[in-house]
Order: structure tokens, then C-alpha cells, then sequence
């Protein structure tokens, strides 16, 4: 039995940064149709991409892992020392200490030219008695703001590449237009990490969308997908 899912988002972004919504739907479906437009702020360009996973998202943690953000990078000695918060404690409930591994993305140009960013860094010590200044195995390669980790542990889920979760991009959205696609037909299935405790099934496209300019923004997202229901 097959059907339709539409529904209308809205979204509140920053100009000049990548921007991670949630566009929830069916697990699994063909996404069809999907149309952005700006609804306030001052018009300007806007390039998105979609992934069906939120760690995929250059802004964005994964669910259910240890994960939070990064305010800053400096020099210990050499070393990239992170002044972290962790605002996601689950499924294990544990602050991070020395030998864990962390992935690190999302870092302003400084850190990231010097491929440091993207990819698993080691802790090799923790710095304050609150675990939020921790110096890693990367040498310092620049000050860096506004980054993501998350729990690189094998024992927690699998990352891949971006690429490997990607629905669809486009670059097509101009100042004071919205950016339309039709009869996309992108087959998808969300691959986050399901509720360790709930069992319950993720449902989820995740949009990183990244407007020019600065400031406050609002986007409508509307989208539509066909589904394959299955009893």
C-alpha cells in the first residue's frame, strides 16, 4: 500500500554558517518534492544539501552518542587544546577522559585548512577539573570557534563520509527567490542512530542549509515524499 507525507517546516538559521534542521518523515520513501523559501531576514543566496543522518551535517551531532560543541582551539605546548561544552551524555552517561577518541568537524578555516578537522582526534589529556579543556594527539595548526565533536568510539555507531548519507544538494536558491525542485524521485532511508532504550525506529531527513550574508534568518521548507507502507 503506498501513500503521500507532506509537510511544511520552519527554519531558523544564521546567515554565513551551515544550519542543521530537521525535516521529519516517513523512515523510508521517495522524496519527491522539496521547496525553500526565505521568509525574513534580508534576501540573499542559499546553497543546501540533504543526508539522512544528522551527523552527517557540518552543525550537527549525531543521536544518541556523546557529543557537544567547541568554543575555541589553542596551543598546549604544541598540542590543539579544545575548550568544549557536552550537552549529549547518551546512551552512556559518562564525561570524556584521557585515551577517548572524539570526532572534530565543523571548525572555522584556520583549524580545518590544516586537515586536521573531520576526522578522530585522541584525548592525551584533560585539562580542568570540569572536562572542558582537553588537548589532543593533532598539533595546534591555528585558533579555530564554533566546531562540533562527538564520541568516535567504535562501541557506539559506525561514521562514514558525508557523502555516504547524501539525498540531494543544490546551490539553486537566488536573493528574494525560493529554490524549487519537483519529481525529484530520491530514494532514501534514515540512518541515525535508533533509541538504545525505546527500540524505537528513526524518522528523519536532515537539511543543512547555508545562506549568504549574516544574521537572523527564517526559511519555509516544504516537502513531500511517497511511501511504501508495509503491515
Amino acid at each position: 500500500m503506498a501513500g503521500t507525507y507532506s509537510r511544511v517546516v520552519e527554519a531558523t538559521t544564521t546567515g554565513g554558517v551551515s544550519n542543521c534542521i530537521d525535516l521529519p518523515m516517513p523512515p523510508r520513501g521517495t522524496l519527491d518534492r522539496l521547496i525553500l523559501k526565505q521568509t525574513s531576514g534580508t534576501d540573499v543566496d542559499f546553497d543546501y544539501t540533504v543526508y539522512n543522518r544528522k551527523g552527517a551535517c557540518p552543525a550537527g551531532n549525531d543521536l544518541y552518542v556523546n557529543a557537544g560543541t567547541i568554543a575555541s582551539v589553542a596551543s598546549n605546548s604544541g598540542a590543539a587544546q579544545f575548550t568544549i561544552t557536552q550537552d549529549q551524555f547518551e546512551p552512556y552517561g559518562y564525561k570524556i577522559k584521557v585515551g577517548d577518541k572524539l570526532w572534530i568537524k565543523g571548525l572555522s578555516s584556520a583549524y580545518n585548512s590544516a586537515a586536521n578537522g573531520n576526522t578522530p582526534h585522541t584525548i592525551l589529556s584533560v585539562d580542568n577539573a570540569a572536562g572542558t579543556l582537553i588537548s589532543t594527539n593533532f598539533s595546534y595548526a591555528g585558533a579555530a570557534t564554533d566546531g562540533y565533536w562527538q564520541d568516535n568510539d567504535p562501541k557506539v555507531f559506525p561514521i562514514h563520509d558525508p557523502t555516504m548519507h547524501l539525498v540531494t544538494t543544490e546551490n539553486t536558491g537566488t536573493s528574494g527567490n525560493a529554490s524549487a525542485n519537483f519529481d525529484m524521485n530520491r530514494v532514501y532511508e534514515n540512518d541515525d542512530n535508533q533509541d538504545f532504550i525505546k527500540r524505537t525506529q528513526a524518522t528523519s531527513l536532515w537539511l543543512d542549509l547555508q545562506p549568504a550574508g549574516s544574521g537572523a534568518k527564517t526559511f519555509e521548507v516544504a516537502y513531500t515524499v511517497n511511501v511504501e507502507f508495509v503491515f
